[in-house]
């Protein structure tokens, strides 16, 4: 019997420092922010279609 385990690269726990936290944000608004901006631009031209064409 072996007293020393193997730890597998999983066992420790995560700590998360800020530069961490920093880039997962920063990561998120990359992904999300061309989505509200395309949101928006959809939206806008659909009030634009509405108000200008559809209602007289």
């Amino acid at each position: 019997m072996e007293d020393n385990k193997k730890q597998n690269i999983g066992d420790e726990p995560v700590r998360l420092e800020f530069k961490d936290v920093v880039a997962m944000t920063i990561a998120a608004i990359e992904v999300l922010f061309p989505i509200a901006l395309m949101f928006a631009a959809i939206m806008a031209v659909v009030f634009f279609v509405v108000l200008k064409f559809w209602i007289k």
